[in-house]
């Protein structure tokens, strides 16, 4: 009997250390750490306490409640009683999401015989964040065609695939080459040009 309750006591005394004071439960009341979903932006973003309470009074460090990349982190918010040293922990989730991107290959009409475009080039990315470029993306931009400038008359598909990112959901739009025979004007016109 008198072990069982010595183990009754001390469960009662940590039950006593743990809990929050009454002071911090008033003064920390208004004060919330929530959840927040956020498009990607290349950027860092964080989530924070939101809430008034008396900063001249309380310590606050985060816990991987920062992040760049699409993802769902788990964030700490750490509210500490300068006087009397006691901390109110407290959760959120920061969730980046994925933005739309389309990748487009060129549409063209090309004169059979001349030199090819630069067709990767010619690519378009439509929804990159701000200041991203192709060379923020994994794998490798491919673009798949079977005409050369000696090719048939006739319409070619340009097929682009070949990047992927956890940031973007990417859409690819494929092009397509007409290759046109020269008239005679554009004959005339090549005999004339500066070379």
């Amino acid at each position: 009997n008198y072990k069982a309750a010595m183990q009754k006591q001390v469960r009662l005394v940590v039950y006593k250390e743990e809990a929050v004071s009454e002071d911090d439960a008033e003064n920390l009341k208004n004060v919330a750490f929530e959840d927040i979903s956020i498009a990607y932006n290349g950027r860092n973003q964080s989530v924070v306490l939101s809430g008034d309470y008396p900063t001249s009074l309380y310590s606050v460090a985060y816990e991987n409640n920062t992040g760049k990349n699409a993802g769902t982190y788990s964030a700490t918010a750490y509210i500490t009683n300068i006087k009397t040293g006691k901390t109110v922990e407290k959760t959120a989730k920061l969730t980046i999401t994925p933005i739309d991107l389309t990748i487009t290959a060129p549409q063209y009409s090309l004169i059979q015989g001349e030199k090819l475009p630069d067709i990767a080039g010619d690519v378009s990315f439509s929804g990159l964040a701000e200041g991203e470029t192709v060379a923020n993306l994994n794998g490798k931009l491919t673009l798949t065609y079977t005409f050369g400038r000696t090719s048939a008359l006739g319409e070619y598909d340009i097929v682009v695939s070949g990047c992927t990112s956890p940031n973007y959901n990417i859409t690819y739009v494929d092009g397509k080459a007409e290759i046109v025979m020269a008239t005679f004007a554009t004959v005339e016109e090549s005999k004339i040009s500066p070379k």
